[in-house]
């Protein structure tokens, strides 16, 4: 027959379930239910769920089940109890003194209502811990815990979470300045002026150059005999120059009557012309 290493490995844990024996009162257990347990066992630890592996391979590894079911439920506690990871949790106050009556819940379940150093076996995987204690906060934590690790240290503080930093308002924005203001533009009255300034420099040229050259034909002697054609062109010119010397004039007075009539008006425009030949040319500077 095939030998069973785990009777010389199993450690004390191990060979104090192959000891025990059903309590008083309960159902001596059977072949076939310590079979099942077998199976079982099998199955919780295929899931994760070592701790309930844990509970089937006790029943089954006692001395009143077969031999080779205990022997097998035996080895496999020694696996499991090697799998389980074990954490310690360490709760303490605002001013870090270690807290003792402190509420424990895994995942809902009730794990602990105090606390004193020990260490809590759990399955690997998700755990989501809440912590409560007369008078403190409520903190909820949650980690994973690794397949064999021992001894996990989680350090929980219930202090209350500190005061809020009262963030000052932001200074008020000044107001929008109000919009500028330089009263009644000039620009139409000058303008104004302008034009009457040019029409009256155009028109004083236009009877200048008229008179010269109605002066140069009668002193040529011709006068009244002289071509129309010759004296024609120049006595239109003269005309012209008359309406624009009594058009500008209206125009520029008219342009100044404006500005003098503005509330707000502190100089008056620099206008200049220069005569050309053939015309002039005006210049405005506000």
């Amino acid at each position: 027959m095939k030998s069973r290493p785990w009777l010389v490995l199993a450690p004390p844990l191990a060979a104090a379930a192959l000891a025990v024996t059903a309590p008083a009162g309960a159902e001596k257990p059977t072949k076939k239910s310590c079979a099942t347990a077998n199976e079982a066992s099998q199955a919780h630890r295929a899931a994760g769920h070592l701790l309930e592996a844990r509970e089937e391979l006790i029943a089954c590894a006692v001395p009143e089940c077969p031999r080779l079911v205990r022997g097998d439920c035996a080895e496999r506690l020694v696996e499991v109890e090697r799998a389980l990871p074990t954490v310690v949790f360490q709760v303490v106050d605002e001013a870090g003194n270690d807290l003792t009556d402190v509420t424990v819940t895994d995942n809902g379940h009730h794990l602990a209502d105090r606390l004193d150093g020990r260490a809590f076996t759990l399955d690997p995987g998700d755990h989501a811990l809440r912590f409560e204690a007369l008078g403190m906060p409520v903190v909820e934590k949650r980690f994973v815990l690794l397949e064999g690790a021992k001894g996990r240290l989680e350090r929980v503080s219930l202090a209350p979470p500190p005061p809020p930093v009262a963030v000052a308002p932001p200074p008020p924005s000044a107001p929008p300045p109000p919009p500028r203001s330089d009263g009644p533009s000039l620009v139409p009255p000058v303008l104004l002026l302008s034009a009457g300034v040019a029409q009256l420099a155009v028109g004083g040229v236009l009877l200048g150059l008229s008179a010269s050259r109605l002066n140069d034909l009668q002193g040529s002697g011709c006068s009244p005999t002289c071509n129309p054609s010759s004296w024609e062109p120049w006595r239109t010119r003269s005309v012209v120059g008359d309406v624009l010397l009594v058009t500008g004039g209206v125009t520029a007075a008219s342009g100044i009557i404006w500005w003098i009539a503005l509330p707000h008006a502190k100089s008056a425009p620099a206008v200049g012309v220069t005569p050309l030949l053939g015309g002039a040319a005006l210049t405005v500077r506000l």
